[in-house]
């Protein structure tokens, strides 16, 4: 299983170029071209393989968390605001669980920063939010996290259509269609009512030293 998870996430990573800014290609480029296919293990993604850590859009925004309540990958419904806005630093994505370009990739971002912060007791929290309510269900998201052998620390939370849509316009990240999703991640500290926007794939060097700027390390 992990093998073939393997295979996706490397297949994906070059799906991902085509996916990407025209200004950001020529770097993906080099930085997929200078992978070492045989550097893996049976846990994930070497790490920084899932990203260039040059060419990201680092920006400060504010943001208004719609009052929403959600479902996590365990069918519990939860208050996003009260997630969100919690004692910890709270990272967020959206992805959904049939992506087989960027979401694998940002998956394989959180599973490296696990790797680094162990997310069941720091003060940080993990959060993927589902892009296609209509078919991420519970279960699906569950089978998802554990493809990913994600550890506590890191939930999956889906919704009505009418409620994913209000969250991603408050974090303007609104689009179409599932297939034209964007790769942004969003960072935020409960010291501060500011969020850490980050448009691009990032590498996990600089995932954390974002991660250690908030924690004031």
């Amino acid at each position: 299983m992990m093998k073939r998870l393997i295979d996706a996430v490397l297949i994906s990573c070059v799906c991902t170029v085509l996916f990407l800014p025209l200004k950001a290609n020529a770097e993906t480029e080099r930085s997929m071209k200078n992978m070492d296919m045989n550097d893996m293990n049976m846990k994930g993604v070497k790490e920084d393989q899932f990203g260039t850590n040059e060419k990201y859009k680092r920006t400060i925004e504010k943001y208004a968390v719609p009052d929403v309540t959600l479902v996590d990958q365990n069918g519990k419904k939860v208050k996003l605001r009260e997630i969100l806005n919690s004692k910890k630093i709270v990272i967020v994505d959206f992805i959904f669980t049939t992506c087989t370009t960027i979401c694998p990739v940002l998956s394989a971002g959180y599973v490296n920063f696990q790797r680094k912060v162990d997310t069941n007791t720091a003060d940080v929290r993990l959060v993927s939010i589902s892009i296609d309510p209509e078919n991420d269900i519970p279960k699906k998201m569950n089978e998802y996290l554990k493809q990913y052998d994600a550890k506590p620390g890191w939930d999956f939370l889906t919704g009505s259509r009418e409620d994913i849509d209000k969250v991603l316009t408050a974090f303007k990240a609104l689009i179409p269609n599932k297939m034209s999703h964007i790769q942004l991640v969003l960072l935020h500290t409960p010291a501060d009512d500011k969020w850490v926007r980050i448009f691009g794939l990032v590498g996990t060097s600089d995932f954390l030293t974002e991660y250690e700027k908030l924690h004031g390390k």
